[in-house]
C-alpha cells in the first residue's frame, strides 16, 4: 500500500465527509502511517500512532464483527 495512495483517498474521504457537514479530526492507526503526519496535519487531522506491539481497540473490535 502506498503512503501516497491512502493520502489521496483520505482527501477524498475528508471532501465526503465535510459534504454532509461532519469534519474527521483524529485518526487512529499503527506506524505505518506515521510518515502521513505532517500531511494530515495541514489537512487539520490529528494522527495517533500506536506504538509496536499495540492494537487499536476500536479498529481490533470492527474488524471482529466483519469477520464475523
Amino acid at each position: 500500500m502506498k503512503l501516497a495512495h491512502v493520502l489521496d483517498v483520505l482527501q477524498d474521504l475528508k471532501k465526503h465527509y465535510q459534504q454532509q457537514d461532519f469534519n474527521i479530526k483524529l485518526i487512529l492507526a499503527d506506524g505505518q502511517f506515521k510518515p502521513m503526519c505532517h500531511d494530515l496535519s495541514e489537512m487539520r487531522i490529528a494522527l495517533n500512532v500506536v506504538s509496536r506491539d499495540e492494537h487499536v481497540p476500536e479498529a481490533e473490535r470492527f474488524n471482529r464483527t466483519v469477520k464475523e
